[in-house]
């Protein structure tokens, strides 16, 4: 499969070619952005579905008419000119880390994660022009696609992947774009027809558990994603091969994130661009359980999160890491129902 890359994308990659030492041939030094148009226009349209008619119609006034996917892809066209905030992008956590140390790696809050923040405090501002809202908005609606895409959130000494070389299709690559691009339009490369795909998996329990938690530790699961799959699946070879298995491996990866982002976009939209109670939290659609369920229910336990799934759910014995036993067994080890939901 020959895929199709944008003329702006080719003139830029023809100006940047790397030679590699033990191959000494021309490599294509690609151009990092984000999902590319393809995924940040998904991630717009998941969102899109799930977000309240206030707030889109306060996001349609904020953005004089346009939609949300029609902006999905501002910043990185933004930046072209603007090449401040191309560090806004990311945040290059060491690959063997678990943590972010925010001092070292988002030096002068110029990193993915304080900027979306900044963004949503900007949207939340009552004090806030309108155009500052309108500009903020569009960083969010970025940034929040730029956070699940693993190789934004995690280095291996390598750029980003930038530098990590890989063979696909037969063609050279690096493992950066592979993941922004290369991968996704294997998928499907037609937005709105895997945007549909992705909802009709999505789950009033997978909406609950998602929106748990901070943007930060939403990038630290990236990072995890960047060590098990993007990294730890990739071999030493460099450059890499992409083979079957690891594109079978990859491709569930790259779909849940898309849902993921669109789903917490819509949450986080849902909340800061329409002036909520004090405390309160937008509806996610599904209710807290407060029983402890059947003590004797089979779940399926994912060590790496801390929750446990129940028999019949999406993620029931289909984790990375974890393993069976009783609902009794699983809360008496301090794990929690995904979607605070206990098993009956």
């Amino acid at each position: 499969m020959t895929i199709h890359w944008r003329p702006a994308r080719i003139r830029l990659w023809r100006t940047c070619l790397i030679i590699t030492s033990a191959l000494a041939v021309f490599w294509p030094c690609r151009v990092a952005l984000g999902w590319g148009h393809e995924g940040h226009a998904v991630i717009a349209l998941v969102a899109e579905r799930y977000m309240t008619p206030a707030a889109l119609a306060k996001a349609g006034d904020l953005l004089g008419g346009s939609t949300i996917e029609a902006v999905a892809s501002w910043a990185d066209e933004y930046r072209h000119d603007h090449r401040e905030t191309a560090p806004w992008h990311y945040i290059d956590i060491p690959l063997a880390d678990s943590q972010i140390d925010v001092a070292r790696e988002c030096p002068n809050g110029n990193c993915v994660i304080v900027k979306t923040e900044q963004f949503l405090a900007v949207l939340k501002d009552a004090n806030a022009g309108k155009d500052a809202k309108a500009q903020a908005l569009r960083f969010v609606i970025h940034f929040v696609g730029d956070l699940h895409q693993p190789l934004h959130v995690a280095d291996n000494g390598d750029k980003g992947g930038n530098r990590r070389y890989v063979i696909f299709e037969r063609h050279p690559d690096n493992l950066h774009s592979l993941w922004d691009t290369g991968l996704l339009q294997h998928i499907n490369r037609n937005p709105s027809v895997l945007a549909v795909e992705l909802e009709g998996r999505i789950t009033p329990q997978d909406r609950a558990e998602w929106v748990q938690g901070s943007i930060e530790e939403w990038a630290l699961e990236g990072h995890r994603l960047a060590q098990r799959v993007a990294y730890g699946d990739l071999g030493n070879g460099n450059p890499a091969m992409i083979t079957p298995a690891y594109e079978h491996e990859a491709d569930p990866v790259i779909e849940t994130q898309l849902e993921k982002a669109g789903v917490r976009l819509a949450y986080l939209l849902n909340s800061d661009l329409i002036s909520n109670p004090a405390g309160q939290k937008p509806e996610t659609g599904v209710q807290t359980g407060s029983s402890t369920g059947n003590p004797q229910a089979r779940v399926w336990v994912n060590a790496n999160s801390g929750t446990y799934h129940c028999p019949g759910t999406r993620w029931y014995g289909k984790t990375h890491a974890g393993e069976y036993m009783t609902q009794k067994q699983a809360q008496g080890k301090g794990y929690h129902a995904a979607a605070h939901q206990p098993c009956l």
